[in-house]
């Protein structure tokens, strides 16, 4: 078997056990990856996304930007990463306890770790990921969720019709909710 077909095996079995539900074992086959193949971008992805399940804020941040980082023309690793901040936004409101000051490293600039400077934070990672990506259905979706989480109807009714154009499953109904026209 060449090796980088091994690499890709491994690399699968990784995500069949993160869709599984096993973090751990996922995490550590993507661990172990790592060490073969340090600039494997894709795996950061994944690495962060069960860190983000094990609450590991940072380290899934650090691992997320990562995977950017090696590749900065892949729209999915800017999508994912908005992805994360949306969530660390939604944690940060519903239980602060849980996130506390999670996202300083994320927006290190501000003094105030308001939901709402995740949520724009978010809202760059998608347009970046739409600008790599036009046909990015799904980024356009998150676009429109994460505008009217920050109270921007209007943008939000432009980025479903987007999502709507390119065949979003969830995109019509949505728009229907929030839209007037």
């Amino acid at each position: 078997m060449v090796a980088q077909d091994k690499l890709l095996e491994q690399f699968e079995k990784g995500i069949a056990a993160f869709e599984k539900g096993n973090f751990a074992k996922a995490e550590r086959l993507f661990d172990k990856l790592l060490k073969e193949e340090p600039s494997y971008a894709a795996v950061y992805i994944w690495k962060g996304k069960c860190l983000q399940e094990f609450e590991e804020h940072q380290a899934a941040y650090e691992a997320i930007s990562t995977a950017c980082n090696l590749d900065p023309t892949e729209g999915a690793y800017w999508f994912e990463l908005g992805l994360f901040k949306y969530t660390i936004a939604i944690t940060s409101i519903k239980k602060p306890e849980l996130c506390g000051d999670c996202g300083k490293f994320i927006l290190p600039e501000g003094n105030s770790l308001a939901a709402t400077d995740y949520y724009k934070s978010a809202l760059k990672d998608y347009q970046k990921a739409v600008q790599l990506n036009p046909k990015d259905a799904e980024a356009y979706y998150q676009m429109a969720i994460t505008s009217v989480a920050l109270s921007d109807t209007q943008n939000a009714c432009l980025q479903l019709q987007k999502a709507i154009d390119l065949k979003h499953p969830k995109a019509a109904k949505y728009r229907l909710e929030i839209c007037s026209n």
